[in-house]
């Protein structure tokens, strides 16, 4: 009896080991709202079928997803792939099975919809994990244990050899798939959701041929799934990456600062034209408590690739976020070497701001670059009428390098 147990369970351990080296990266979730989110996973090109059970125990209910594996971009050894959840209930915890084959993968996962009620909100955001070494490991298991609703990435989200090399849609990917076989950084992948922009180690300067460029796009969509194809009607034409994600009473701006990029002048643009428009449509119709802005580049801080060098185009920026009328704008920007702020109000002589709603701007560190390891959470907490925004920053050993507490009432009129 004893071997008979034995052997079952080794060939269950054997079972689960299989279908865990089948999953190579992930099951990552981006963006989840009411009814709806993406998991995403790097599979062993020998998958055909993967399953996802989505179960309501609350109310008794499973959503099962069957997805057959493609591989259109013909990855030879792994296959990066992407499986929306459709027909959510909000305000639901959903324990979300995989089953590669037909065999279930050893580990569940929670999905929890958005809430309809004021609540606490904690996220991290950060970006550059250019220079991943062993030294990585330990920032990205802080990270793993500080519990948040999503992450943040600003860009330069691969360690990058291509640049070495020809640039081309093979060698970007490759870039890609390397990342993400780092597993501490795939542990912090799976433990909550993630959106992302890109920067210029992503995305290639505006001087380079429009194939790679597009290359760049299409490689960047099949490893950060950021939301539903759905959910905005336009083409990477139209917007780049551009995106807009509601949590609770906060809504955060997903910048793109690279696919219309120009050459730096006093009358040269940063976002494109569609993308600012986009950006003050839908700020005019927000109602949020606090707005976050997230930039790869910074807005008001020197630096190559600042807005600041876009003059014209900085100025418009401010004057429209000044005519919105919003309040409780806060601004964060990446490519620092640790956390600065700067705060813009009504003393402030870079535009005329008489009658301005006072604005921070932080500007981050990097995770994994060249300069100190650092990254950042924001915490929106507190009562109706009494929020209270919490910036800090973490070294790699998860100890505070950097604190700041902002009423709401701070940042209005």
């Amino acid at each position: 009896m004893k071997f008979k147990l034995l052997f079952i369970t080794i060939f269950l351990s054997h079972c689960l080991f299989s279908q865990s080296s089948k999953i190579i990266s992930g099951p990552m979730l981006s963006y989840i709202d009411a009814r709806a989110t993406q998991v995403w996973m790097l599979v062993d090109q020998s998958v055909k079928t993967i399953q996802i059970d989505l179960v309501d125990y609350d109310n008794n209910k499973t959503l099962e997803f069957t997805h057959n594996v493609e591989n259109p971009y013909f990855f030879q050894d792994y296959i990066p792939l992407t499986i929306p959840l459709e027909s959510l209930r909000p305000n639901t915890e959903y324990i979300m099975t995989i089953s590669i084959d037909g065999n279930e993968y050893e580990k569940n996962f929670d999905i929890y919809t958005s809430r309809p009620y004021l609540d606490d909100i904690h996220f991290l955001i950060g970006g550059d994990i250019s220079n991943l070494s062993l030294k990585s490991d330990e920032i990205f298991n802080s990270m793993t244990i500080m519990k948040s609703d999503f992450m943040i990435w600003t860009g330069d989200n691969l360690s990058l050899n291509s640049f070495n090399n020809k640039l081309s849609f093979k060698t970007l990917s490759n870039d890609y798939i390397s990342t993400r076989l780092n597993s501490s950084l795939n542990n912090f992948l799976q433990s909550t959701p993630q959106i992302a922009t890109w920067s210029d180690l992503d995305f290639p300067n505006f001087n380079y041929p429009e194939k790679i460029k597009d290359s760049s796009y299409h490689i960047f969509d099949l490893f950060w799934p950021n939301s539903l194809k759905k959910t905005y009607n336009y083409t990477f034409m139209d917007y780049g990456l551009y995106q807009k994600y509601s949590y609770n009473d906060i809504d955060v701006f997903l910048l793109d600062t690279r696919s219309f990029r120009e050459e730096p002048s006093p009358n040269t643009s940063l976002l494109g034209n569609n993308q600012m428009e986009r950006l003050f449509e839908e700020i005019n119709k927000n109602g949020a408590t606090f707005t976050f802005i997230v930039s790869p580049t910074p807005f008001l801080f020197e630096g190559n690739e600042s807005m600041i060098n876009y003059s014209d185009h900085l100025n418009e920026f401010l004057n429209r976020l000044k005519s919105s009328n919003v309040e409780g704008v806060v601004l964060l920007s990446s490519q620092g070497s640790r956390t600065s702020f700067v705060k813009l109000d009504k003393s402030s002589n870079l535009i005329d701001s008489k009658y301005w709603s006072p604005i921070y701007e932080f500007n981050l560190g990097s995770i994994a670059g060249s300069g100190p390891q650092n990254f950042s959470r924001i915490k929106v907490e507190g009562e109706l009428d009494n929020r209270i925004c919490i910036i800090e920053t973490f070294n790699e050993k998860g100890e505070v390098l950097f604190f700041k507490k902002i009423h709401e009432d701070e940042l209005k009129y």
